[in-house]
């Protein structure tokens, strides 16, 4: 019965990540030291940081690399790394853009982050329209619901489970030969659901405060533009 019960708290953990009511009393036990890790790193970096955290990142190409020199030199070592040329052969990369999203996808409704540890609901439409507008037309965003003048973060649509509700676009990208997914090796019962395989999408300025992700596990990202 233990079992069952935090399988389902697993669970619940990781369907509302990214979702308007996911907030940190809802996380299983094991994951509240990292929740409070993502605390301490969101409030110091909610101001302008008084040292310089500027770091140099390697630039590999995708051909002729290594993984033996990528796994040993960067992902067991803990060090960011930037692949060039790892997803052009894609379908996303061919056209996945905010008018394909706009033009597809548009009708759908999704949370955007727009501060102050809120979300709002809006049309996947309207949020595009925004991003593509901020921010050099803000006379065009006047009427926007997500424009909030003064406040210092922008709307950010992040942590979007896209295959859930568009599940045909998984088809549409690989992951790396590099990357191992290390939730296929737990038990079944214990892998999170929906897969925690995201699309952000941001405007000039959007970003994601220091953290740990949760369970301090570490992610690749693909930037597509």
């Amino acid at each position: 019965m233990a079992d069952d019960r935090l399988q389902q708290r697993v669970r619940e953990f990781w369907k509302r990540v990214g979702s308007p009511d996911f907030a940190y009393d809802t996380a299983p036990e094991a994951t509240k030291t990292q929740a409070r890790c993502d605390s301490v790193s969101e409030s110091s970096c909610s101001h302008e940081a008084d040292f310089d955290v500027t770091i140099a990142i390697d630039r590999l190409s995708a051909s002729g690399l290594e993984e033996t020199e990528l796994r040993t030199k960067y992902l067991d070592a803990g060090v960011p790394v930037i692949v060039t040329g790892a997803v052009d052969d894609w379908k996303a990369y061919q056209h996945w853009d905010y008018r394909f999203f706009q033009q597809q996808y548009g009708h759908l409704s999704v949370f955007v982050d727009i501060g102050n540890g809120e979300r709002q609901k809006v049309k996947l439409e309207e949020y595009i329209n925004f991003v593509e507008a901020y921010p050099d037309n803000l006379q065009a965003l006047a009427g926007s619901s997500l424009y909030k003048p003064g406040c210092e973060e922008v709307p950010y649509l992040r942590l979007w489970h896209v295959e859930e509700q568009c599940p045909e676009l998984r088809e549409e990208y690989e992951i790396p030969g590099w990357f191992d997914d290390y939730f296929e090796k737990l038990p079944k019962k214990f892998r999170p659901y929906p897969t925690p395989h995201w699309v952000f999408i941001g405007p000039q300025d959007a970003h994601t405060p220091l953290h740990l992700d949760p369970w301090c596990t570490h992610a690749w990202f693909a930037q597509l533009q």
